[in-house]
């Protein structure tokens, strides 16, 4: 977009400019979906090819997710992809077949959010694009894609629709893409520069200057990545040097959200898969820590080239700049020893099962504490975010040290940590925390879930190290939960989404009003260390 007023570049529409992913056998693929039906995950059943009317507005699965990709048209992506590789125009056909039913189905009064979504439109939108750059001027349907192609193109342009969330990252993709397929429509006029802007406003709002993403999550920081790439790659954005700054810079932030054995953590709501990463400029093998302060991130790992068995690092998250993605976890922290993990967040598990999205949010599902058992989430959601929450990261010695606090004035509460590492070795925590009246608090911790732990005297013992905990000005009493429903969620890990496992969370419940709590996690030597 090196010039706002001209119109956009002759760029071809393809199955990738659609958004739409590359598939082994599109033949096939198109032959499961009209006999077997669409998947919208991996995890989920199949269901019929929405032909209906009355389809659009199922909720067969309850799951929020697998409407939103209902309505993003992901059911007609086989055919976008078959026609594009095999190039027969009945594959087209029954795209547009699909279309049509959605069309009548949103011309009926009922929930034009669901229709409507930012994200599910900014898809629709490329995919209508590509259709009406590939489908002949006198195909009889014609005229109607063209119509419901400039509706869209109408809705792209209003600013009020815009989210500055990573969705609106899909609807100026969507937007771009039917400024190349129609640009001599009314719509359009205008449409380069008003795109251009709209992501300016999206990228600042979405990157911090230290290039990392600020929705709270590793795995949005991730896919947000890939998504900026895939835009870039339809050659569609021209030469705009602050889209091609943002990826470069948050391309070398990535490796410092990502495990030595290749994992993403698990903050936020983050898939734990295992990207490739370049190593940053400059690796070597020593102990680093990397303070991300506006993002609210902090790293002390080994060397990028240490490794995976001889490697450390411990995470630490405490962001709060907005409610997108966001945990209860401010002050959290997972934790890397020796090739495995050694302390974990819960994650994310499922974004359409209320009461387990309600829990892996709370503040019980993180290292963190629990300042209330009458709110699970530390009243996150009357705090006005705060930007970046840790205050410092330093070495002292052979030790590092990360400190953070918050302030959660709806419930009266404020907390101050001290992270105290000594790699290879052992995490000490100083908790302090200041009621504005006496009450109960419950420091959290969660063990991988091979990891179980038994009672020791004031704290923990388990496979390859030990807790133990020191109280002042509190009661003080320790409790174990492994795979717990009742009477509320506890004690559960969440390798993948809509995967769970059991695990160990231990907490230390605290009575009193100023109270300041030190936990000890740690590791036996090594030649004591036995694998699980």
């Amino acid at each position: 977009m090196s010039n706002p007023s001209a119109p956009p570049q002759a760029h071809g529409h393809t199955f990738r400019t659609a958004f739409c992913g590359p598939l082994t056998d599109p033949l096939e693929t198109v032959a499961t979906l009209e006999t077997v039906g669409w998947t919208a995950r991996a995890d989920s059943p199949p269901a019929p090819l929405p032909l209906s009317v009355e389809a659009w507005d199922a909720d067969p699965f309850h799951d929020r997710n697998w409407r939103f990709q209902l309505h993003s048209w992901r059911p007609i992506d086989p055919y976008v992809v078959a026609h594009d590789l095999l190039g027969d125009a009945a594959h087209l056909d029954r795209a547009i077949a699909v279309m049509k039913t959605w069309a009548a189905a949103e011309a009926a009064p009922g929930d034009d959010a669901l229709y409507w979504n930012d994200m599910g439109s900014g898809l629709r939108a490329a995919k209508l694009a590509y259709v009406v750059n590939r489908l002949a001027p006198d195909h009889p349907d014609r005229a109607w894609v063209e119509a419901l192609a400039r509706r869209h193109l109408a809705r792209l342009r209003d600013e009020g629709f815009f989210s500055t969330s990573n969705h609106g990252l899909f609807q100026v993709h969507g937007l771009v893409a039917l400024l190349n397929a129609l640009p001599a429509a009314p719509e359009a006029e205008g449409g380069q520069a008003f795109a251009e802007r709209m992501l300016d406003r999206i990228l600042d709002a979405q990157f911090g200057q230290e290039g990392v993403h600020l929705e709270h999550s590793p795995g949005y920081h991730l896919f947000v990545i890939q998504t900026l790439r895939r835009m870039i790659a339809t050659g569609w954005y021209g030469a705009m040097p602050h889209l091609h700054d943002i990826v470069a810079r948050a391309r070398e932030a990535l490796p410092w959200l990502v495990f030595p054995h290749g994992v993403l953590s698990g903050a936020g709501d983050t898939d734990r898969v295992s990207p490739s990463v370049r190593k940053p400029k400059g690796a070597d093998d020593g102990m680093q820590g990397r303070l991300f302060r506006e993002a609210g991130y902090a790293v002390v790992r080994s060397g990028f080239r240490t490794r995976k068995a001889a490697a450390s690092m411990l995470f630490v998250t405490g962001g709060h700049h907005s409610h997108v993605h966001k945990h209860t976890d401010d002050l959290s922290f997972e934790w890397f020893e020796r090739g495995r993990m050694w302390i974990v967040d819960t994650g994310k598990y499922t974004y359409s099962k209320a009461d387990w999205r309600a829990f892996t949010n709370s503040a019980r599902a993180h290292n963190s504490v629990e300042l209330t058992r009458d709110r699970p989430n530390n009243a996150l959601s009357v705090t006005q975010p705060a930007g970046g929450l840790l205050t410092d990261l330093r070495q002292v010695g052979r030790h590092w040290e990360i400190e953070g606090e918050i302030s959660r004035p709806a419930i009266g509460a404020r907390h101050h940590r001290l992270f105290r590492y000594l790699p290879g070795k052992r995490l000490k925590l100083v908790d302090t925390i200041v009621l504005d009246e006496p009450g109960e608090v419950t420091a959290w911790l969660h063990l991988a879930p091979h990891r179980i732990a038994e009672p020791r005297e004031s704290g923990w013992r388990f496979r390859g190290g030990r807790i133990a905990y020191a109280v002042e000005g509190a009661q003080m009493s320790l409790i174990r939960v492994r795979g717990q429903t009742e009477p509320e969620l506890q004690g559960w890990y969440a390798p993948a989404y809509h995967q769970i496992t059991e695990n160990d969370a231990l907490g230390a419940r605290l009575t009193g009003q100023t109270m300041r709590l030190t936990t000890v996690i740690s590791l036996a030597p090594r030649k004591d260390a036995a694998k699980p």
